[in-house]
């Protein structure tokens, strides 16, 4: 089966505004941005939801003061 670019290029839009929607906002901040992406890969290796989610908080933070 051969498919054309923009076939292809369809496919990858439709997927990557598929992943967009199925997207949370983890820490409840109004935002899906970086650090819901620390915290969903902290709970992904273990941590509790709430440790992942103080420690993401701090590290957020820890950045924006740098």
């Amino acid at each position: 089966m051969r498919i054309t670019l923009s076939q292809l290029r369809r496919m990858v839009r439709e997927a990557v505004e598929q992943t967009v929607e199925e997207a949370e906002d983890l820490n409840d901040d109004g935002e899906n941005d970086f650090e819901d992406v620390m915290i969903a890969r902290m709970m992904a290796s273990g941590m509790s939801d709430d440790e992942a989610i103080e420690k993401g908080e701090q590290a957020a933070k820890k950045a924006k003061r740098q």
